[in-house]
């Protein structure tokens, strides 16, 4: 045995430290977006459970710092050895989490830490801060969506006026996209917002020398916001300018787990981690575009299982990223996990998913004596020649 091999007790240890780490990193997805808890309450759960994803629970205290507000145990006491990770919502710290070892442990990665246990706490960091924009967000939105509904108004500009405040990179993204989107559908004066809509280095704008340009500053895009929101209010639906700015906002938040299911040579843990992290901020696949929903389903698919053209084909119809956060819970990986689950697992997990999308498509389609053209079916079909194949 080499140095860098670790013996079946090693490897055993290993295993049960990343399933305690994945357990606690969903109870705290769960608490955060309990419907029950309001965040102080939830903060106060996350006191007791966070210690449970460590190697020595039993020695583990936490600290949590939140807007001024500080959440530990009556027995809590600082010491030596401790783990800090910073809460920042929209581009500010608001405060931290920490974690403290009452008695003093083997250094390992940093200090008494592992490296999976940094990255544990950055994610649960990350998952309060996120939560801390929900709540912000709601804050905002509530008020201002009963008085537009009062008014007959448009939902969406409360959506536009908050990122205003709060995101404006975003913000540039989102006005570009819609901009694009009403050349696109061949909108009366979309062509001269296309002109002026902020181009990054290397793009250009129509009809202009391929040469980098300046991002336009922050009255030229306020500029550009107004003037095409305006724009999309008197051309298009209200119900269709709030679904295309619900959905590339989604499909912003989401970018992070489409990049991680591409990058084929990382470890499955980081995978694992960010269809956690998905999961956490609770984005409805129905409101991605659909280009994003399959390449979520065929990346994912492909990593976990296999390249099977056939598969993957037949899957990709009945599957769900949801799917995977259910699968990821019932996988244990070790740091440098990089294989698939292969055929006989592929073959069951198609299986069940054909099941369940035939139990929910007769329970929707009433009396189901009839055989309809539904994706369950093009499954089974495709599933069957698979199989018929020795695939």
């Amino acid at each position: 045995m080499t140095a860098n091999e670790k013996s079946p007790d090693g490897l055993l240890r290993d295993l049960q430290e990343r399933a305690k780490e994945l357990d606690c990193l969903h109870r705290v997805d769960d608490l955060l977006n309990s419907p029950e808890l309001d965040v102080p309450g939830a903060l106060e759960a996350l006191l007791e459970v966070i210690p449970t994803g460590w190697r020595y629970p039993q020695s583990c205290m936490v600290e949590i710092v939140l807007e001024g507000h500080t959440y530990r145990r009556e027995d809590f006491r600082p010491s030596p050895w401790g783990l800090k990770a910073p809460v920042v919502s929209q581009g500010e710290t608001i405060g931290h989490v920490a974690v403290f070892y009452t008695e003093q442990r083997q250094d390992v990665d940093e200090g008494p830490f592992l490296k999976e246990e940094r990255r544990l706490i950055n994610a649960i960091a990350e998952r309060i801060g996120y939560r801390v924009l929900q709540r912000r967000l709601e804050r905002v939105v509530a008020p201002a969506g009963r008085a537009l509904a009062a008014d007959a108004g448009r939902t969406w500009t409360v959506i536009v006026d908050f990122l205003r405040v709060t995101d404006r990179t975003l913000l540039e993204r989102i006005t570009r996209r819609m901009v694009n989107y009403l050349v696109w559908s061949g909108v009366d004066g979309a062509e001269a917002l296309l002109v002026h809509a902020t181009p990054v280095a290397g793009e250009t704008a129509a009809g202009q020398d391929n040469r980098p340009q300046q991002r336009a500053d922050v009255e030229d895009l306020d500029v550009l916001a107004e003037r095409t929101f305006n724009l999309a209010a008197l051309r298009l639906r209200e119900d269709e300018v709030l679904r295309r700015i619900q959905s590339w906002i989604n499909e912003d938040k989401a970018a992070f787990l489409y990049s991680a299911a591409e990058h084929v040579d990382a470890p499955l843990t980081e995978l694992a981690a960010a269809v956690d992290r998905f999961h956490g901020l609770n984005i409805d696949e129905r409101d991605l575009p659909e280009a994003m929903r399959r390449g979520l389903r065929v990346n994912l698919l492909r990593r976990f299982f296999n390249d099977q053209l056939d598969f993957i084909n037949a899957a990709k119809l009945v599957t769900h990223v949801a799917d995977f956060y259910d699968l990821v819970h019932r996988m244990i990986l070790t740091p440098e996990s990089r294989g698939k689950l292969g055929g006989k697992s592929a073959g069951l997990f198609l299986a069940s998913r054909i099941v369940s999308e035939a139990e929910e498509h007769r329970e929707r389609e009433k009396p189901a004596h009839k055989v309809h053209d539904t994706a369950s079916v093009r499954a089974t079909i495709r599933f069957a020649e698979l199989r018929a194949s020795g695939g």
